[in-house]
């Protein structure tokens, strides 16, 4: 490992030594105006959207978002321990 200067993640913590750690890939391209694939899991895939109010309250949360950010959603996939949008 090369020598590196500490850094400073967060404001009010202290530096910690750089490592050089793989990462599992690279890093995501954003383009504006592009189009973008987006999982969400539950925790430890395990299953919390069960009962029709818990795909309603994700299907409210999924509208404001479309609505604040103006997103255009083509389409999306409810199961239940994740969703695909």
């Amino acid at each position: 490992m090369r020598d590196r200067k500490p850094v400073t993640i967060y404001p009010d913590s202290p530096p910690r030594p750089v490592l050089e750690i793989a990462m599992p890939r690279p890093p995501r391209i954003y383009a504006p105006g592009g189009t973008v694939h987006v999982v969400a899991r539950c925790n430890n895939r395990e299953f919390y959207f069960i009962a029709p109010e818990d795909f309603e309250v994700l299907l409210n949360h999924l509208r404001e978002m479309v609505s604040t950010y103006e997103i255009r959603l083509f389409a999306y996939t409810l199961m239940s321990n994740h969703y695909l949008c």
